[in-house]
């Protein structure tokens, strides 16, 4: 039987080193019917294997190391409940694989990076650190076929305060290179959010090019690159 929560609805993780490679086991009701799953996890050396009554999928990921197992109702309208899979990754990031089972099929929604958040509405909130500052993703959760989809975004919010340490040019219309202001040593800026896929940078940058839009204390707008703010500002590190 569905149960009413806005969040997380079971939670089992056993972080000590000899007991991660334990069997994880999950009675839940996955699809609605009334009757809870029995739901398998065990790491294996190259990944995990995670079983929903005789089913089983096998995630061939060294990298992989099998933390936890839970219950997640990610829409509290569908009738049905989802299972997270948490992972720690190379690098001791923590790292989700999120599946649903219709009595069939074992079926992956997602493959997801950061610290996620379900209020129960259809939708899934994720906050990725991005080095010195961190973004929300937004996801939603499809039903033919179950898929969770990330919301594309032109601009993700940040909200930061941070002090200008050197003088600056700052664009006052972005795709204007003459429309420019300098920001004064010792004032504030505010950094309001960022376009984490500009096209700014050129063809020949190979990283991830990323564009903030500003508010300077006299209360105008602009446009800046990250490594503006990386050499001009102090508190950027603070972001998150």
């Amino acid at each position: 039987m569905k149960k009413n929560t806005t969040g997380f609805i079971f939670f089992i993780c056993i972080l000590t080193n000899a007991a991660i490679a334990a069997p994880f086991d999950l009675d839940i009701d996955l699809n609605g019917d009334g009757i809870p799953e029995k739901v398998h996890a065990k790491k294996t050396e190259s990944g995990y294997t995670l079983m929903v009554n005789d089913l089983r999928v096998v995630e061939q990921e060294s990298e992989k190391t099998l933390l936890c197992i839970e219950g997640l109702d990610i829409d509290r309208e569908d009738g049905m409940q989802e299972l997270r899979v948490i992972v720690e990754l190379d690098g001791g990031y923590a790292h989700s694989d999120l599946y649903a089972y219709d009595g069939r099929h074992i079926i992956q929604l997602a493959e997801i990076t950061g610290t996620i958040k379900v209020p129960g509405s259809g939708k899934l909130y994720v906050n990725r650190w991005h080095g010195n500052f961190s973004t929300t993703a937004r996801f939603k959760l499809s039903q033919k076929p179950p898929k969770l989809n990330e919301t594309p975004q032109s601009l993700y919010f940040i909200g930061l305060t941070v002090k200008v340490s050197a003088s600056f040019p700052v664009r006052l219309q972005r795709h204007e290179p003459n429309s420019l202001i300098y920001i004064s040593p010792g004032s504030e800026l505010s950094i309001l959010a960022v376009d984490l896929d500009a096209p700014e940078c050129g063809k020949r940058y190979t990283g991830p090019c990323e564009v903030f839009l500003i508010r300077t204390s006299t209360n105008l707008t602009g446009w800046v690159k990250r490594s503006q703010l990386e050499r001009h500002v102090h508190g950027l590190d603070s972001a998150g």
